[in-house]
């Protein structure tokens, strides 16, 4: 799927876009590895070199980190979302504490926007 930056997806062929992962996949997660406000995504394979894909062209998020408490620095459970300045929010995200078979999505979450921010939502 291939989004067209107003919220809608488009079905793109694989013959148009080939991400070359041969084999068997086991796991995949995202994080903003290189911390540069763009998310990327780690793939796992069996028997197979793990790959990491860097996302080198997206505007750049807010990066969100919650610490809910000493028994949970992570923020497990906790939801957030921006509300811009015109009273409309944006999506909201869920910190997980596992994202798939071996993985496990990042706690800080980027968050992208295209108006101005007024504050962060946390629940």
């Amino acid at each position: 799927m291939l989004g067209d930056g107003a919220g809608m997806l488009e079905v793109v062929r694989g013959a148009e876009y080939d991400p070359t992962i041969r084999g068997e996949q086991c796991g995949s997660a995202v994080s903003d590895f290189n911390l540069n406000g763009r998310v990327d995504l780690v793939v796992t394979q069996n028997g197979a070199l793990t790959r990491l894909y860097r996302n080198r062209e997206a505007k750049p998020g807010l990066r969100v980190k919650v610490n809910a408490c000493p028994a949970n620095p992570t923020g497990v459970r906790a939801q957030v979302r921006l509300v811009f300045t015109d009273g409309t929010k944006g999506a909201e995200r869920p910190i997980t504490a596992g994202s798939g078979y071996w993985a496990q999505d990042s706690a800080t979450q980027v968050l992208g926007y295209k108006k101005p921010v007024q504050h962060l939502e946390v629940r």
